[in-house]
């Protein structure tokens, strides 16, 4: 459940095609948008982001260890990608 919707939206799988949301920034409140990171929690943002219609729940280790392990997972993706697109240094700077 989103700790902070605007909307009030129970859901946070909705954040997935809300109307106020762009890229990572939600815009249902009318002063100025929210990063989707103060409204979702790791858990959430996780599960929006790999496409799942609800949050895995965790009862046991072994629930805890293949949540564990997608984590580090994406967390190597995640860091590869950055690798990949990252500029070379100036010599200048």
């Amino acid at each position: 459940m989103p700790l902070n919707c605007p909307l009030g939206i129970p859901r946070y799988n909705y954040c997935a095609t809300c109307r106020h949301r762009s890229d990572d920034e939600c815009s249902a409140n009318a002063l100025y948008p929210i990063k989707l990171k103060d409204i979702l929690t790791l858990d959430e943002r996780l599960a929006l982001i790999e496409d799942r219609p609800e949050m895995p729940s965790v009862t046991d280790d072994r629930d805890y260890q293949s949540l564990r392990d997608r984590l580090l997972l994406l967390e190597e993706k995640l860091n590869s990608h950055i690798d990949k697109t990252a500029k070379p240094k100036s010599q200048y700077s």
